[in-house]
């Protein structure tokens, strides 16, 4: 199997934490480019950014990471949805053949290229639709749908998440352990505990 892409959602509005979250920067990088090195390092091709429509990030994109998409959600305050959507399409403009996405967010800094490349293993051999990351019992990101939902992503409402293809279909999905996945920033708070 080829062509597992990203979409990495780095557009939100960061409304608990008060400031953009992708462009904090934690152990010597922003969010967002730790979030795309770790894709890239996983594995996955093409990459595609889903970002908000602020200069900061698609000019640290443009600078650091040139063969990365980067796609601006002009409509990231509608919800998730939106972003996800915008996401697969790109992916999709570029290789209309791909077989795969992760879907990555870029507020879980412990996530690395070698955690994304255990991921993306598990999901070559594991035979499901969806493999998404359990972590404390709850599953979700980082985590890789197959082309054959791609419809259905882009069918999404705005404000619902990839999780409500599958909370109908649990026989979809198969568990990758990935406990560094309940690290995400959401807040001041999260990120000063992870040393931000």
């Amino acid at each position: 199997m080829s062509g597992v892409g990203a979409v990495i959602l780095a557009a939100g509005l960061s409304t608990r934490m008060g400031r953009p979250k992708p462009m904090l920067v934690w152990r010597g990088r922003t969010l967002l480019s730790r979030a795309v090195d770790a894709a890239l390092a996983g594995g996955f091709e093409p990459v595609a950014a889903v970002i908000n429509d602020s200069p900061e990030p698609a000019a640290e994109l443009a600078r650091e990471f040139p063969h990365v998409h980067a796609v601006v959600n002009p409509d990231a305050a509608r919800g998730i949805g939106t972003s996800i959507r915008r996401g697969i399409a790109a992916l999709q403009v570029v290789d209309p053949n791909i077989a795969a996405s992760a879907i990555l967010l870029a507020d879980q800094p412990l996530i690395t290229g070698a955690t994304l490349s255990e991921l993306l293993l598990h999901y070559r051999t594991a035979g499901k639709l969806v493999i998404a990351s359990d972590f404390g019992g709850a599953i979700g990101p980082p985590l890789i749908v197959s082309g054959a939902l791609f419809e259905k992503l882009l069918a999404l409402p705005d404000d619902r998440g990839a999780a409500a293809i599958w909370k109908q279909n649990p026989d979809w999905v198969g568990h990758f352990s990935c406990p560094d996945a309940a690290a995400d920033v959401d807040t001041q708070e999260d990120f000063e505990k992870l040393g931000g």
